[in-house]
């Protein structure tokens, strides 16, 4: 009977150890692969701050051809939407 129960602790401390390595493995496996998805998260994230950046120059090169298009009318529109601000945080 003590054989069968040292038969069994060596099993168990065994098991212990495959379950260890297989952790390690786990581990590696799953920090190798958080790695590889943060680069590729943070290359489309440049990618998309890089298209915000040339959307906002168009926009602002949109702006200033209008401007210098119709001066007056622009002159007015933001008269206008000064106005408008103005009104929206006096109100209380």
């Amino acid at each position: 009977m003590a054989d069968r129960a040292v038969s069994a602790a060596k099993s168990i401390e065994d098991d212990l150890a495959s379950l260890r390595e297989d952790l390690k493995s786990l581990s590696v496996s799953v920090a190798a692969l958080a790695k590889e998805k943060s680069g590729a998260l943070r290359d489309e994230l440049g990618e998309r701050a890089d298209q915000a950046l040339a959307s906002g120059r168009q926009a602002a090169e949109n702006v200033q051809d209008a401007v210098r298009e119709s001066p007056m009318t622009s002159m007015c529109v933001a008269f206008g939407i000064g106005v408008v601000i103005g009104h929206l945080l006096d109100r209380r």
